[in-house]
Formats: C-alpha cells, sequence, structure tokens
C-alpha cells in the first residue's frame, strides 16, 4: 500500500509504521456526519482498483460554511443537469467539502446515476470534456481522490474534443504535466485505477518522473496481458486434451464396449465395429436372460436397420467371463450389491424370457 501525504511513499515497511490512527477513512463518513461537521476531519481516502496497488491519500477537510450547507439543501432540489454544472463549479473553485458530499449522497443512493453520471462529458462550443478529464486538468490531487470514490469513473473513457481528435483524461493531465507539482501524485491516482498507458502517452511525457510512472505502468500491463494469454493458452491446452483423451476413451469402447444401467437388475453393453454396425448386449440379473440386437448406422451414426432381438438364458453361455463382469459393472453403478446375485452360477434361469416391453432402446441403451 503506497501512502500520500504531500507525496508518495514505496510500500514499505518504514513507511507502514505511518500510523492512520487520526484519520477517518471516506467510507465510515456519511452525508449526515458531513453536514453535522463543526471542526475540521483528518480524512483518509483510499484510491485502486488492485489491493496490491492501493493508494491512500490524507488530507483535512474543513468543516461546512453556512453557505455550503444552504447549497447542499439546493442541491437535492436540483436536475441532474444541473447537478452536473454544480459539479463542475466544486472542481473549478476545488472546494473539496461539496465534492465530499456530492460523492457520499453518490454511493449512499447505491451509485444511483440520476444522481449523477460520473462519466457525463461537458460540452461546450470549444471542446468536449469529461469530468475525470476536467478534474485532472485542475491539477488537485485532493479533488481527484475524491472524484475517483464514485468507483464507477472510467479511467480510459474516450471522448471527441473536436471531429478530428480523440482524447482522454491522461491527455489532460500530460498537457500540463510540467505545470502542475502534483501531476505525478494524480497519475500514480490513476495508474492504480486502471490507466491504460501507450506508447503514445509515454511519448508525450514531459518530465522524467512522469515519464518513468507511465513506463513502469506500460510494462506492468504487458507482463499482464502476457500472463493472461499464458494462462488462456494453458486453459486451452487443457481443454484440448481433455478432448484426445475423450475420443481415445470412444475409440477404446468400440473395442471394449460402453457399459450403460437400464435399472437397479439390468446393464446393457454397447459394441461398435467403427465400420457402422453396432451390438447391444442387455444383461437381466433379475430373468438371468441376455438378449443381443445387432444394428446397422449411417455416416451420421443413426439406426438404418436392426436385427430381431433374441433371448437366451445365462446359463448356456459357454463362458461367464462377461456375465461377471457385466455383473461386477452393474454393482458398481448401483453401489451396492441389492437385487444382483452374488454368484454367477445362480444366474441360470429356466426358461428364456423375451425382454421386458419397451426395455430395448430406452434409458440410454
Amino acid at each position: 500500500m503506497t501512502v500520500l501525504d504531500g507525496g508518495f511513499y514505496n510500500n514499505s515497511n518504514e513507511n507502514q509504521e505511518k500510523s492512520n490512527d487520526n484519520f477517518t477513512t471516506f467510507d465510515d463518513i456519511t452525508s449526515k456526519m458531513l453536514l453535522e461537521m463543526k471542526e475540521p476531519i483528518e480524512i483518509m481516502l483510499a484510491v485502486g482498483a488492485d489491493f496490491d496497488k492501493v493508494i491512500t491519500l490524507n488530507f483535512e477537510l474543513l468543516a461546512p460554511s453556512k453557505s455550503d450547507l444552504k447549497w447542499a439543501e439546493k442541491l437535492h432540489k436540483k436536475t441532474q443537469r444541473k447537478r452536473h454544472a454544480e459539479v463542475k463549479k466544486v472542481i473549478d473553485n476545488n472546494e473539496l467539502w461539496r465534492m465530499a458530499y456530492i460523492v457520499k449522497l453518490y454511493q449512499e443512493k447505491d451509485y444511483n446515476k440520476y444522481w449523477i453520471e460520473p462519466n457525463n462529458v461537458f460540452a461546450s462550443i470549444k471542446e468536449n470534456v469529461s469530468m475525470l478529464a476536467h478534474t485532472v486538468a485542475e491539477g488537485k490531487k485532493e479533488m481527484v481522490g475524491l472524484f475517483l470514490q464514485t468507483k464507477d469513473v472510467d479511467i480510459n473513457q474516450h471522448f471527441w474534443v473536436d471531429s478530428y481528435d480523440g482524447r482522454y483524461a491522461l491527455d489532460f493531465l500530460l498537457d500540463r504535466s510540467k505545470d502542475i507539482e502534483e501531476v505525478p501524485d494524480i497519475l500514480n491516482m490513476l495508474v492504480a485505477s486502471g490507466l491504460e498507458v501507450s506508447n503514445r502517452h509515454i511519448s508525450k511525457a514531459k518530465t522524467n518522473t512522469v515519464k518513468e510512472i507511465l513506463k513502469v505502468a506500460y510494462d506492468e500491463q504487458i507482463a499482464k496481458d502476457k500472463e493472461e494469454q499464458l494462462e488462456d493458452k494453458t486453459t486451452s491446452d487443457i481443454v484440448k486434451k481433455d478432448e484426445v483423451e475423450y475420443n481415445k476413451d470412444e475409440n477404446e469402447s468400440k473395442n471394449v464396449g460402453h457399459w450403460t444401467k437400464l435399472d437397479d437388475n439390468t446393464i446393457c453393453k454397447i459394441v461398435s465395429d467403427g465400420k457402422g454396425f453396432r451390438l447391444r448386449k442387455i444383461f437381466n440379473f433379475n430373468s438371468s436372460n441376455i438378449t443381443e440386437i445387432g444394428e446397422y448406422l449411417n455416416a451420421e451414426g443413426a439406426v438404418i436397420t436392426a436385427t430381431q432381438p433374441t433371448v437366451r438364458a445365462m446359463s448356456t453361455e459357454p463362458s461367464k467371463a462377461e456375465i461377471k463382469e457385466a455383473q461386477a459393472k452393474l454393482r458398481l453403478k448401483n453401489n451396492t450389491t441389492n437385487n444382483v446375485k452374488s454368484d454367477t452360477e445362480e444366474a441360470t434361469g429356466d426358461k428364456p424370457t423375451s425382454p421386458a416391453k419397451g426395455l430395448i432402446g430406452k434409458h440410454g441403451c
């Protein structure tokens, strides 16, 4: 965390020891408290979208004058357009208490943009200027810090100055980077809030300090983009690997068979030769029968024709290996041995019976 109190401080143990005990955080203040202020209070603002880059700005907020209180009362009766005009005046005159009151009401109204629209553009004959651009152009870090508490400000908002030129708030700040002492502080707040920097901006820097801040921000931005691209590639590789494994399993199932449970006593094995023929073998441990159906498929995998079901008793099978496998698969799917004969030798049945009506072709088999 960086502390701004007449200047920026790096995130170090020494600076973390800088006490904030005497400051009231802006989040803990209400509009009612602002109206009832009788003495100045020390305010601490937290600015930044990323916790690791949060900047705290500490300053003294003076108590409201009688004029301020009358202004606050009238503000509620104004239209949004007139409130925007008031915001511009507040910025021009660097009236911190009034900005604090406007922003706090905006927060308390659940960021209702009918109260104010933080991304409003002030239109004039000469130029169009976003609310944020106008704020940073005045070069007062406390005012910028308060305005950023709206949380909904688009740091990278693009707006037209004239029919030929598109501008950003950063352009206005860089235009005055030689004239205003607090530009580096304001720039750091914008960076912490998610500012996107380009080489064009770096080339416009008028001081080495500003250029260095922009270069660091740009390098971090590029590194983050590369990291996100790597994460996307890794995710893509995992998905492709899963697809390969799935296809491998599908191909293997053509040879070893795919098992589908029909009910607690019945399981179906599907084997495909990969050339358009598929065999369904239904093992019914209640009737002790095996039913077989052959299917011929078209290129899309749809059944063209099927053989008549053949039914035989499990006891007639020369090998019990497949019956044991079917029994094991069904137990696994049931997660219980209930209703499944424990001894394959008992699955003899007397006379083969026809499969249950409606059994074949249903329940996923």
